[in-house]
């Protein structure tokens, strides 16, 4: 089993989140998305979105306290939270930037892209890939170009959740 946080470590996490988001906010591209956080209650300036502390508690409240990602091999289906002391573990995601031994830091590519999801779907520690493990230059912004609306091409893992 994993170390966990400790419960008090959690609360001030929780308790700092909620200062960043009623206090702070986010930016928020998307028209509709905004739209339903004003509905919802979220003060929406522009793209500047804050949420107060009672929404997002609501919102925690009526979240699942569990979920479970299903895999195509059902060996690989997994469960997140609940009264388990098992933990799902997946690599980082998102990074811009790959950094190699041979040629230093560079923008990743899909070449990087694909030796990521090779090497996460053969470690043994790994329970699941969740998402892009990187972005690569052609596929930014979570899957889609800004510029071109290109999709991020489908890695068929047997881990991807």
């Amino acid at each position: 089993m994993r170390d966990r946080l400790p419960t008090t470590a959690c609360a001030t996490i929780h308790e700092h989140s909620l200062t960043v988001l009623s206090e702070i906010g986010m930016a928020v591209e998307h028209d509709a998305a905004r739209e339903a956080l004003d509905a919802a209650g979220a003060t929406v300036d522009g793209t500047a979105v804050t949420l107060p502390p009672d929404l997002v508690e609501s919102c925690l409240d009526d979240a699942p306290s569990s979920f479970t990602w299903h895999a195509r091999n059902p060996g690989r289906t997994v469960t997140v939270g609940g009264d388990t002391d098992e933990q799902v573990l997946t690599p980082g995601t998102g990074a811009r930037h790959v950094l190699s031994h041979q040629s230093g830091r560079s923008r990743a590519t899909m070449a990087d892209f694909e030796k990521l999801v090779r090497l996460a779907h053969v470690a043994e520690p790994i329970d699941c890939i969740g998402y892009d493990l990187c972005s690569p230059e052609r596929f930014a912004l979570g899957g889609i170009q800004a510029d071109s609306k290109t999709p991020t091409p489908d890695t068929n893992s047997s881990k991807r959740c």
